[in-house]
């Protein structure tokens, strides 16, 4: 992650305009970090173990209304109640909604 980071943009008056410069032209807000190490630390946490999940919806006849969805569940119980959302929002027949899981 260090390579990624080109620069820190620290306002001295205003710390809520900070920004995080990054290898690929992007930037990210930094308000109230002042050091490279801080944003570091506090943007790219070290991730948190859980179950990894893909859903993959997909429509035969409607290919432009198909969705991936990728997340991170702390248990298995939460994922019934996802499950009914999205049913509820692609409400065609014929929907194929398609989970697969990975514990890290």
């Amino acid at each position: 992650m260090t390579r990624l980071i080109t620069g820190l943009e620290v306002h001295r008056y205003a710390p809520e305009l900070n920004k995080l410069h990054l290898r690929n032209r992007q930037t990210l807000p930094a308000p109230g970090i002042t050091t490279i190490k801080e944003a570091k630390a506090r943007l790219f946490k070290r991730w948190q173990p859980g179950h990894q999940v893909t859903i993959t919806v997909s429509h035969p006849d409607y290919v432009n209304l198909s969705r991936l969805y990728r997340g991170r569940l702390a248990s298995l119980t939460d994922l019934p109640e996802h499950l009914a959302r999205l049913r509820q929002r692609h409400n065609v027949p014929g929907t194929i909604i398609h989970t697969q899981l990975r514990y890290r």
